[in-house]
């Protein structure tokens, strides 16, 4: 009787530690990833910083890649057809905030 007593107890504190964990974050990744080398490509042509490597060494793409994959929407697509440097803001500013489970907002 003591073994199903323990055995209890501890199903019990397993349910009760497994009702306060949260669940992971849910990560949506933009649709247009495939767009950063060409984004890239487009920032180098122009003289752009943003298309230069970092300090570390990691380049626009796999900058642009990663922070793409975390969720981070950079709107590769958008960049990639900027006339000037200085225009790169626009396509931060049409940049939509999803969260997940609600409506897209409409763009401008």
């Amino acid at each position: 009787m003591k073994p199903l007593t323990i055995l209890f107890a501890l199903a019990l504190s397993l349910m009760m530690l497994a009702a306060h964990c949260e669940p992971p974050p849910v990560v949506i990744e933009p649709p247009d990833t495939d767009k950063c080398p060409a984004a890239c490509a487009h920032l180098q042509v122009l003289g752009c910083e943003d298309g230069d490597p970092l300090p570390d060494g990691t380049t626009c793409t796999d900058f642009c890649y990663r922070t793409q994959k975390h969720g981070a929407w950079l709107d590769p697509g958008c960049v990639s057809k900027i006339p000037t440097c200085q225009d790169i803001e626009k396509c931060a500013k049409k940049r939509p905030i999803v969260i997940p489970g609600e409506k897209t907002p409409p763009s401008e």
